[in-house]
């Protein structure tokens, strides 16, 4: 369930990687928010 979960996330943020090279940064530190954010979100579903 996690995996699948997990393999959602990455999909969607793969469909909405912005081509803008100062976007790219605000999508980095967004990929390692959702990472510390994670723990907390597998133990809450």
């Amino acid at each position: 369930m996690k995996k699948r979960w997990l393999k959602s996330v990455v999909d969607n943020s793969k469909q909405q990687a912005p081509t803008l090279p100062f976007q790219r940064s605000v999508r980095q530190t967004l990929k390692r928010a959702r990472i510390v954010a994670l723990p907390a979100a597998v133990k809450t579903a």
